[in-house]
């Protein structure tokens, strides 16, 4: 998953864990689990630039499609 950051800040791990409940309400609603918060973002590294690393699960019977739908709404939430 790619979030574009804001061209002002780079992204943080408190700006993530603000729209915690959002994300895996959107996560859930797909049957994705056990997401993730890595790369840059996770470590504190994130410099303007930098993008938000999301981990997730999602069962075998699920597409590439879904894949897109659920990167689409993560983006949406993370603006």
């Amino acid at each position: 998953y790619y979030a574009a950051p804001t061209p002002t800040a780079p992204p943080t791990l408190a700006h993530v864990r603000a729209h915690r409940d959002a994300l895996l309400a959107a996560a859930r609603a797909l049957g994705a689990t056990d997401v993730r918060v890595s790369g840059s973002v996770a470590r504190g590294e994130a410099r303007e630039g930098s993008d938000v690393d999301l981990l997730v699960w999602l069962p075998a019977s699920h597409t590439l499609l879904d894949v897109g739908g659920l990167y689409t709404r993560f983006a949406d939430i993370l603006g």
